[in-house]
Formats: structure tokens, C-alpha cells, sequence
């Protein structure tokens, strides 16, 4: 963790950190082109930023099973955790149906290329939410 303060050694890194601290953490990772993706993981951000191109059933099947999808995709759940409390807004639960059915049943790859089928040129350029911004102003070396 050389060049952040406080951080010597990976075992710095606590469960029990603030926000601001894991904030500090998380900005120097992207130094080093490592990025953490919130509340799940990149195809979870994807699919939330361009619901549109992703929201399309395989032909023949039907929109995803109106279970809760929560310990499909997340594990285990305990009840009062953050998870939890966070998956219960209606919406949220609505995503990760489709996340589940998009990305846990289906093959990853051509779930990507076929949302990005139903993209215009210019529309991942774009788009201006935050989750993905960092991403694409991000160099490879």
C-alpha cells in the first residue's frame, strides 16, 4: 500500500473502516487502474447505466421470475445487514431480477454484446452517470 498514509500493510485494511477512509483507499487504488464496483460488481454498473440496451428477454423467454433475487446473487443475506436494507428498495430489487437472470443464467460475454447491439454509436460516450465515468478515462499500460 506504499504512498497511502495509515496503510502499510494489507491487513490495514479493516472491515470496521468509515466511508471516508475506504473512500481514501478506493481513489488509490484507481492509480493503479484497480477499480471497485458499488453495490456489485461492473456488470451490475452496466446494466444500471444503460438499462434500456440491457432489458431485453432471449426470444421466447419471458421477463425474469418476480422472486427475490437477493441470495441468488448476493449469497447470504443476514437479516439487518446493510445488504439487506439496501436491496429493499423496490427498484433496486427490480435491477438485480434482471442482473440475475441477465448475468447468473445466461453467459456473460453475450449478455455484453447484445446490450451493446441495442446501443447507438455515440450513446456509452455519452452517458454521464458516475459509475462508469472513471472507467472510461481510465489508460491502460
Amino acid at each position: 500500500m506504499e504512498g497511502l498514509k495509515g496503510y502499510d500493510e494489507a491487513s490495514d485494511i479493516r472491515d470496521d473502516l468509515e466511508p471516508k477512509e475506504i473512500r481514501t483507499i478506493l481513489q488509490h487504488l484507481r492509480t493503479f487502474g484497480i477499480f471497485y464496483a458499488a453495490p456489485l460488481d461492473l456488470d451490475y454498473a452496466m446494466l444500471q447505466e444503460f438499462q434500456a440496451a440491457y432489458k431485453h428477454p432471449e426470444p421466447g423467454d419471458r421477463d425474469p421470475h418476480s422472486s427475490d433475487p437477493t441470495n441468488t446473487a448476493m449469497g447470504e443475506v443476514g437479516e439487518g445487514g446493510t445488504r439487506l436494507a439496501y436491496w429493499s428498495n423496490e427498484a433496486r430489487l427490480e435491477l438485480l431480477r434482471w442482473y440475475r437472470y441477465l448475468f447468473l443464467s445466461r453467459s456473460k460475454p453475450s449478455t455484453h454484446l447484445q446490450a451493446l447491439g441495442h446501443l447507438s454509436d455515440g450513446e456509452p460516450s455519452a452517458n454521464r452517470r458516475y459509475g462508469c465515468r472513471p472507467l472510461r478515462s481510465c489508460r491502460y499500460r
